[in-house]
């Protein structure tokens, strides 16, 4: 739920002036969050032997622009 309030702020404004429904907002934040929960297990399971700054460089490169095209893609 943490994770999921922090993405849905990032979903909500980056649909500002992008007209789609709040369901398919929801689903945008709510497999992200799933990823991200699923990453940080990942850690755990593995001693965070990983460095978590290189964890979220690599996050960062792979949703960059990603909202904005889930989004325009659910556009009306």
């Amino acid at each position: 739920k943490v994770i999921y309030g922090y993405i849905i702020v990032i979903v909500e404004k980056q649909s500002q002036d992008i007209r789609v429904d709040q369901s398919h907002k929801d689903f945008i934040a709510h497999f992200y969050s799933l990823a991200f929960v699923a990453i940080i297990f990942d850690w755990i399971n593995n001693d965070m032997k990983d460095d978590p700054k290189e964890i979220v460089d690599q996050i960062s490169v792979l949703i960059t622009g990603d909202f904005q095209k889930a989004l325009q893609n659910y556009a009306k």
